[in-house]
């Protein structure tokens, strides 16, 4: 994932999902890590209660944002430039070998 934030300008961050687990204690809530790879290696830990759940729930089940999401997940993601393959080289037109 990329992720941008007003504090760090343009900069862009690299950053993966790392652990979802509930967090032990009286209060039920789940803990959230993220580490950010590239331009610099953070650690981002996130505390999430039932509120937050539900917020979040009702905003993916938006039926535009879960059409947009479902074509997401059953769609081939993007080749990025590098992945892609080079077009095959045009072959030269020899006097003998007239194109068609």
């Amino acid at each position: 994932m990329k992720v941008n934030s007003t504090g760090l300008g343009k900069t862009t961050l690299v950053a993966n999902f790392g652990v979802l687990e509930p967090i032990a204690g009286a209060t039920p809530a789940l803990k959230m890590t993220i580490q950010s790879t590239q331009p610099i290696h953070w650690h981002i830990t996130v505390a999430l209660d039932g509120t937050d759940i539900r917020e979040f729930v009702g905003i993916v089940l938006k039926p535009k944002l879960l059409i947009h999401v479902l074509k997401m997940l059953f769609s081939r993601a993007p080749q990025t430039p590098a992945e892609a393959k080079p077009a095959a080289a045009a072959k030269p037109v020899t006097a003998g070998n007239p194109k068609s």
